[in-house]
């Protein structure tokens, strides 16, 4: 939803399938508010299994721009982190202070 002129853009997975929390992306570090990407894991329940589905944040129902289909089901509280990869590579992990 764009706070401020109201307009509202969504993607649905289909009837019977669920998301679950959804995770941002920046496109580039220096991205503008919302310009990135949803990770979007998707309960395909009728299939016992999930995807994850990779969404263009500024254009939700144009639909997923990827979809990885996992072969497994992931349950509901699956939750993800994000860190950048020099955190990975360094092992450690700051908090920005103001």
């Amino acid at each position: 939803m764009d706070v401020h002129t109201g307009a509202v853009d969504f993607w649905g997975p289909g009837l019977g399938d669920m998301v679950q929390e959804a995770q941002f992306v920046p496109r580039t570090p220096d991205s503008p508010e919302g310009d990135g990407w949803l990770l979007v894991p998707v309960s395909r329940v009728s299939k016992m299994r999930s995807d994850l589905v990779i969404l263009d944040a500024r254009h939700l129902a144009a639909g997923p721009v990827a979809t990885l289909k996992l072969p497994v089901r992931v349950r509901a509280t699956f939750h993800g982190t994000w860190v950048p990869e020099a955190a990975l590579r360094s092992g450690r992990f700051g908090y920005a202070r103001s």
